[in-house]
């Protein structure tokens, strides 16, 4: 509670240690892109409900280093230490969060959460029902419109047909989780809105999917699009990739000072595309820039 309520006179709060993982991480988990993907939805979660600070527990070796060295003291990037520098940067700059919303995350045609029907829960599944019924299930559920079909529990359970992929009449999915979340920062510093997409489902095929972002504040006329991927074409991301990452065409692969290697990449997106941003499939981070004026002054180590 004096996490969530900090911001109304709590004290500070900080997390002293932790990582994805107990006791050293999981081999397969924190050493993979997974981490990286984890870790901005993870920041972004804790200071939104008012977390001041986050030590990432690590150490020269062990699967949740953000950085470790071999036997011969070569440096070893991590993918949790591209997240961590995505992060600084989504909130340089004395920024503050703003509202942010994704529409159209889900396929085209399914309503996971029931967003065009009318919701009811029975035997413990939530199912959706068509809004035409007015009400969802209970006795005289076969003489609303629309019928038994799209009116009754229990026709509704026994066609078992999943939210996730189609309308109402539909079994809502308990675990269901959308497939990209959007968190946005303001900067009165430099004039910057920035805009995080994280795609957090993984599917066995790459997936491209047109999405919708609102975001509260002013939007200028062209967006600067930083990249997170497993790949240098930036093609689809793989959850399971150890190397081989790049954040803004940088990698840190083969360094031997610490240092980014390659030349900083940003794609610009003019008015007409800012709200219609790519994001393509199992887990391939955009990073939109809103620019009222300053440039970011991004400071690497």
């Amino acid at each position: 509670a004096e996490v969530i309520n900090n911001n109304s006179g709590f004290k500070e709060f900080y997390i002293g240690e932790g990582n994805s993982a107990s006791c050293g991480g999981q081999e397969g988990v924190s050493d993979t892109f997974t981490a990286t993907l984890w870790s901005l939805d993870f920041l972004s979660a804790l200071s939104k409900t008012g977390v001041r600070g986050m030590n990432f527990h690590g150490g020269p070796a062990g699967p949740y280093s953000a950085i470790a060295f071999s036997a011969n003291g070569t440096v070893d990037v991590r993918p949790l230490y591209y997240g961590l520098l995505a992060f600084t940067e989504l909130t340089c700059n004395h920024s503050h969060w703003v509202s942010a919303t994704v529409s159209n995350s889900a396929p085209a045609g399914s309503d996971p959460t029931c967003a065009t029907g009318t919701m009811a829960s029975s035997h413990g599944d939530d199912i959706c029902c068509n809004a035409s019924c007015g009400a969802c299930g209970g006795t005289g559920c076969n003489d609303r419109p629309g019928g038994s079909d799209s009116c009754c529990a229990g026709s509704i359970l026994s066609a078992n047909v999943s939210c996730a992929e189609h309308g109402p009449p539909c079994v809502m999915p308990p675990d269901y989780v959308d497939d990209v979340v959007a968190h946005a920062t303001t900067s009165t510093a430099d004039g910057y809105t920035r805009v995080l997409l994280l795609a957090k489902q993984l599917h066995a095929v790459a997936d491209t999917r047109t999405v919708k972002v609102c975001v509260t504040g002013k939007i200028a006329a062209a967006a600067r699009v930083l990249s997170i991927a497993t790949s240098t074409t930036g093609a689809r991301g793989d959850a399971s990739a150890k190397h081989g990452l790049n954040f803004a065409g940088q990698t840190f692969d083969g360094t031997t000072d610490g240092r980014p290697r390659g030349a900083r990449v940003r794609r610009v997106y003019h008015y007409a595309h800012l709200v219609r941003l790519l994001v393509v499939g199992d887990g391939v981070l955009h990073m939109a820039f809103y620019h009222r004026g300053l440039v970011c002054r991004w400071n690497r180590p």
